[in-house]
């Protein structure tokens, strides 16, 4: 159950509500506990949200994402070593 403070989180609560991951998402300003008991019951009792999130889960595990992060990052730096070597050699 997404209770959402500041910025952008209501967008990502609302995001995942909307790929049927769970309730939609609840501010805490103003927030009560009949609205957070009444989505826990909802994230609890719906068998659907457990489902789509074991089929996103298998979906992120097949990305590979940190692996692939890994590999920009030093893509990334490699490219501003070079850069930055490139600098030196001209100014020496």
């Amino acid at each position: 159950v997404i209770v959402w403070h500041m910025l952008d989180q209501p967008y990502w609560g609302q995001l995942l509500a909307n790929q049927g991951l769970g309730p939609k998402p609840l501010a805490r300003h103003g927030l009560c506990v009949d609205d957070l008991a009444e989505r826990m019951i909802e994230a609890l009792t719906q068998t659907a949200f457990a489902g789509r999130c074991r089929e996103m889960a298998r979906s992120l595990a097949e990305e590979q994402g940190v692996a692939r992060a890994v590999h920009e990052i030093e893509r990334f730096l490699q490219a501003r070593s070079e850069e930055h070597t490139s600098e030196l050699q001209s100014h020496s």
